[in-house]
């Protein structure tokens, strides 16, 4: 699998020293949301290497699932993941308890949110405490934020935390009433739970990666499992629909999903050419989960000067957040032109992508956290030309999404 990697990033194993331990994580992850993956040869060095990152990413009890049969198994680094799995199966069931409540409450408002990610996607994977999540991403209208807002403060954080949004984030260039007449109902014991379609949440989950820069393993999971989940009628068309950017990186993220992860797709064959993709792509992924998420504060780096060259290109010259910023194909994404446009434009992940007319569907803009644990986030009256968010900040530990 090692060299299987080693191929498909471009760079020969002499060569790759920096990026081992971001193979090592595709290594552990490729398929560990199944019911069974494929055997795995780990080493505890590697294993010791790569846990701080699948902990920090929310990734500790996929890493789990695939060390617990491997005479690694009884390293102190992966009882850490066995506690993260115990842990996260835990959080699991309270999450959905409090899910629950808060729909019944919401519908008792007249209140008929969308919810993404979170419990959405946990459910699609082998077990529920595979996927970790924070908080519970719902999406409204505009009309239905205030009454949504009421209910919210009235639970007084007895449902968790909740994002709130006012339509639906990472699908801007579509309208409400498309993505909510696609939408599907399932079943969270007796309570049914609106989730996004299937064309809909694969574009969401490749463009909230891309918007990110790659930053989590796990989100690239979480395409993995969609790709699996299609249904026979998945419609290709409609979810490549728009900006030919957005298109490119979509047939980006699926193809890193499918090469790098192992997934496989379900439902019609995939009109993508997923294996034509820039050359400096897979590279730039593992660069980046070799970090993990918790970079230091840049001043850490103050007195040792010979690490700012360093702090300052992980910080900031990210190609696939720039292509993002910028609205560039993955084919132009590694220019430096982009990183300066980034800057130059704000650096804003809400200035540049393509929306429709729809009010409740143009950018989000402002996002602030009041009350018990909701975060509200609304299109900005004002009209930012550089679409820089508003926030306030907050204490508290990092989510997961």
């Amino acid at each position: 699998m090692a060299s299987r990697v080693n191929e498909i990033a471009g760079f020969a194993p002499c060569e790759s020293h920096g990026l081992n331990v971001g193979a090592n994580i595709v290594r552990i992850l490729a398929g560990a949301w199944r019911g069974s993956a494929a055997p795995l040869d780990l080493t505890v060095r590697e294993l010791n290497e790569a846990v701080p990152l699948l902990l920090g990413t929310g990734a500790g009890s996929l890493g789990w699932r695939r060390v617990a049969r491997l005479p690694v198994s009884s390293s102190a680094a992966a009882f850490k993941l066995r506690q993260a799995y115990r842990h996260h199966t835990l959080q699991a069931a309270i999450h959905e308890d409090q899910l629950q409540r808060l729909l019944v409450r919401l519908r008792k408002a007249r209140v008929e949110p969308i919810l993404c990610k979170g419990w959405s996607m946990a459910r699609l994977y082998a077990e529920p405490g595979l996927r970790p999540y924070g908080d519970h991403d719902l999406c409204v209208t505009a009309a239905e934020t205030a009454p949504a807002m009421e209910v919210l403060n009235e639970a007084g954080g007895r449902c968790g935390q909740v994002d709130l949004h006012q339509c639906v984030p990472d699908l801007r260039d579509r309208r409400w009433t498309e993505i909510r007449a696609r939408c599907q109902e399932v079943l969270l014991g007796e309570v049914p739970v609106r989730v996004l379609g299937p064309e809909d949440n694969l574009r969401l989950l490749c463009v909230h990666f891309w918007r990110h820069g790659a930053m989590r393993p796990l989100w690239l999971c979480d395409v993995a499992v969609c790709l699996e989940s299609l249904p026979d009628h998945f419609d290709w068309d409609y979810c490549l629909h728009g900006s030919a950017a957005c298109a490119d990186w979509i047939r980006c993220v699926v193809s890193l999903a499918k090469n790098l992860l192992g997934a496989r797709c379900a439902g019609p064959a995939c009109p993508l050419a997923l294996h034509d993709i820039p050359g400096w792509l897979v590279p730039a992924v593992l660069w980046r989960w070799c970090f993990g998420i918790d970079l230091p504060p840049f001043t850490n780096h103050l007195r040792q000067p010979a690490r700012l060259p360093l702090a300052i290109f992980n910080r900031w010259f990210n190609p696939i957040r720039s292509s993002y910023r910028c609205l560039r194909p993955a084919v132009m994404a590694d220019r430096p032109g982009n990183t300066l446009e980034a800057f130059r434009t704000g650096g804003s992940a809400h200035g540049q992508m393509p929306r429709t007319a729809t009010p409740c569907a143009r950018g989000l803009r402002h996002s602030s956290r009041s009350g018990h644990g909701i975060k509200i986030t609304t299109p900005n009256k004002r009209g930012s030309a550089t679409g820089q968010p508003l926030r306030r900040k907050t204490p508290g530990k990092p989510r997961n999404h």
